[in-house]
């Protein structure tokens, strides 16, 4: 049931010289296709792992055992560390939904796999950083129909919470939430069955900080079909309080993302109908579960929805969905923690057709980065799209990947601790089919971070700790024993050079390090940002990121 294998991949890695460039630059794409042929495979979620490197979950096709849970771990260049697939005991469609790297060191995966008695059961997998299965979990809800498990957080307890739907005896779903230990033990079962006894469901979880658990989803009400809802739980499993908006259109109403801000707020947001569509809308809640203010985008008479949010470092909450002017349109809106609009950001498209933004995150270089699929103008293809705002909303860039004029799309992105971007999704190949697909980004309008090859020395040449920094960082530096004219330079993201450091010593030493403190030539103490330190030699030059925090 359960392999490790390698099928047909597909790797590009770009060529980089060591020179100073002014614009973002794509890093590298990675495609799998499970196997030959037109098939279907899709990266639903990454992350990128304490251990820096990267873990997507999603599916991949195998003739005899359809759609596989998969999951695929690469290194940060690029390079395909293992594959791992699950098939559940029916032969049929399987899917990993969700991904998260433990604070343990190792990978928990929630998804769908058909289990004993033919049907998709919750299902969550653990496996070692190394790809090795741990444990598999399954939970067959009461009911006949299929179980899913679509989010997963890893508690600050050391335990594993996950949210999704699981069938009732009255052929409907309960909103689920699970416990597991981190060894794959079950801890507890929370079912919540909505008033109105129909389909509920958990679509996003967060551990908060005050040690209880938030999950976010839908839950039928008596005549108000789907309400926003959002459940607190103590970690014992205990039912801390429900929370459901019905909107004012009295119909449908959804939260897709729920987020523990560091003010000690739950922000969840979704979708909910107004008089003749549906808004994005986020709700701010405290962690008793009043709701301190609820914002709904300006109606406009076309459907707009808010698939995730994400609370900023600077405070604010950014939220990444569509805008429905003649069609969907990729969206991001802004708004301050008390719940005020600070700006919007539409990317508008000739294209009619539908286009959206699905995920989101907050850089480290306190830029946004929000992902999802962007049609070029032509109303069969759509490229796999990350777009750059800064956090007062202009515009940086725009990326789009177009692997053969086809339908590709981003599902998820992440910012690495290396300061780089990752985003998941699928392209399309008109050999393979849709391919699943995970590439990376240098998200910096400035200096571009070189790749040595991977015959080189990398870590050696040169390397930075801690990284990133708030007072002082030691730069350490490798040399061969014939280098010559060894200059160390430090440069702003506009290519700007802020610190030199001309006069090294040492230079017949193999092992080199300075220690830097944050300044520029004149002494003065740098602002926070991204930053770029560059090794020139008579031989080489290799340049690494590096983050100074406030």
């Amino acid at each position: 049931m359960i392999c490790i294998q390698k099928k047909v991949i597909f790797i590009i890695l770009l060529t980089l010289f060591p020179i100073v460039s002014f614009s973002q630059i794509e890093r590298w794409v990675y495609r799998y296709s499970g196997v030959s042929g037109f098939r279907h495979d899709c990266a639903n979620s990454i992350i990128y792992g304490s251990d820096e490197n990267l873990y997507a979950a999603g599916i991949s096709w195998y003739d005899a055992t359809k759609d596989d849970f998969t999951v695929i771990s690469l290194t940060n260049l690029g390079v395909e560390r293992w594959i791992y697939t699950y098939n559940g005991l029916a032969d049929n469609n399987d899917e990993a939904y969700f991904v998260v790297y433990g604070e343990d060191g190792n990978i928990y995966v929630a998804g769908s796999c058909y289990g004993t008695d033919t049907t998709r059961d919750f299902t969550v997998i653990s496996l070692t950083s190394a790809g090795t299965e741990r444990w598999v979990y399954q939970y067959n809800g009461s009911g006949d129909g299929p179980d899913y498990a679509y989010a997963i957080a890893y508690g600050a307890d050391g335990n594993i919470y996950v949210t999704g739907n699981c069938w009732n005896t009255n052929a409907n779903t309960d909103f689920t939430v699970i416990s597991l230990t981190n060894s794959g033990t079950e801890r507890w079962v929370y079912q919540y069955n909505g008033s109105g006894d129909d389909n509920d469901c958990g679509r996003s979880i967060v551990y908060g900080a005050d040690g209880c658990i938030y999950a976010g989803g839908d839950s039928y009400g008596i005549g108000a079909y789907e309400d926003f809802t959002v459940i607190s739980l103590a970690d014992s499993g205990t039912e801390r309080w429900v929370y459901r908006y019905n909107g004012p259109g009295n119909w449908a109403d959804y939260a897709f993302s729920v987020v523990y801000g560091s003010d000690s707020n739950i922000y969840a947001t979704g979708g909910s109908f107004g008089s003749v569509a549906f808004d994005i809308t986020v709700i701010c809640l405290t962690d008793s579960g009043t709701d301190q203010w609820i914002y709904r985008h300006p109606e406009n008479g076309f459907d707009d929805c808010g698939y995730a949010g994400v609370y900023g470092a600077d405070s604010n909450i950014y939220v990444a969905g569509i805008y429905g002017s003649s069609i969907a349109d990729f969206m991001v809106v802004s708004l301050t923690d008390s719940g005020t609009p600070r700006w919007e950001y539409v990317c508008y498209t000739a294209a009619l057709i539908f286009e959206q933004a699905t995920s989101i995150v907050y850089g480290a270089d306190s830029n946004i980065y929000a992902a999802g699929q962007i049609a070029p103008g032509s109303i069969t293809d759509v490229n796999f799209a990350v777009v750059s705002l800064t956090n007062s909303g202009t515009e940086r860039w725009v990326y789009r990947y177009d692997r053969c004029g086809e339908y590709d799309f981003a599902n998820s992105i992440c910012y690495g601790v290396d300061g780089n971007l990752y985003a998941a999704g699928q392209s399309i190949d008109s050999i393979t089919g849709g391919d699943f697909t995970v590439i990376s980004i240098n998200p910096d309008m400035g200096v571009q971070e070189d790749l040595i090859p991977s015959h080189a020395i990398t870590y050696k040449f040169l390397q930075i700790h801690p990284n990133p920094f708030h007072n002082k960082t030691v730069i350490s530096y490798f040399m061969e024993r014939d280098i010559k004219n060894v200059v160390l330079k430090i440069y702003d993201v506009t290519g700007r050079l802020v610190k030199s450091f001309n006069h090294l010593t040492n230079h017949q030493l193999l092992f080199n390090q300075i220690t830097w403190d944050g300044t520029d030539d004149f002494g003065k103490k740098i602002p926070t940002g991204v930053y770029f330190c560059r090794l020139e030699t008579d031989k080489y030059t290799v340049t690494k990121k590096i983050v100074k925090l406030r």
